[in-house]
C-alpha cells in the first residue's frame, strides 16, 4: 500500500525541492507565496485522491483523503489556535489508527478465505482421492 501514496507524494517532494532550490534564492521570494504555492499544491494532490477515492471507492482511499484533508488545513491556515493544532493532530492519528484497524480486518478476513478454500480443497482431495 505504499505504492499509491508514494504516486501522489513524489511529484509533491520533488516539486518542494525545486521551490527550495530555486525560490528561496531568489530576491522576491516570500512565506506568502510559500503558502500560496503550498496551498495550490495540497488542492491539487486532494483532488487527485477524490478522484482515486471517486474510481475505486474503499475505506483506504476514503481514509487517505481526510488524512490530506486535515493535513492540508494543518498546512495552510495560518490563523489556528494551539487548541486547532491539538484536534487536527489528533485527528490524523485517529485516521491512521483506524486505517491501520481496518487494513488488518481485511487481512484476517483474506486469510480466513483462503483457509476455508484450502480446506474445501483438502476434504475434495481426501474424499475424491
Amino acid at each position: 500500500m505504499l505504492l499509491p501514496c508514494f504516486h501522489v507524494t513524489a511529484p509533491f517532494g520533488t516539486a518542494i525541492f525545486w521551490v527550495f532550490l530555486f525560490g528561496l534564492s531568489s530576491p522576491g521570494f516570500t512565506s506568502s507565496a510559500f503558502t500560496d504555492f503550498l496551498e495550490q499544491v495540497l488542492a491539487v494532490v486532494i483532488g487527485v485522491e477524490f478522484l482515486k477515492m471517486l474510481c475505486r471507492p474503499n475505506s483506504d482511499n476514503i481514509l487517505e483523503t481526510l488524512i490530506f484533508l486535515v493535513a492540508r488545513h494543518m498546512i495552510v491556515v495560518t490563523s489556528t489556535t494551539p487548541m486547532d493544532d491539538l484536534i487536527s493532530t489528533v485527528s490524523i492519528v485517529l485516521l491512521c489508527i483506524m486505517r491501520r484497524y481496518l487494513k488488518v480486518a481485511k487481512d484476517k478476513e483474506k486469510r480466513h478465505e483462503l483457509d476455508d478454500k484450502s480446506m474445501k480443497e483438502s476434504i475434495k482431495t481426501i474424499i475424491g482421492g
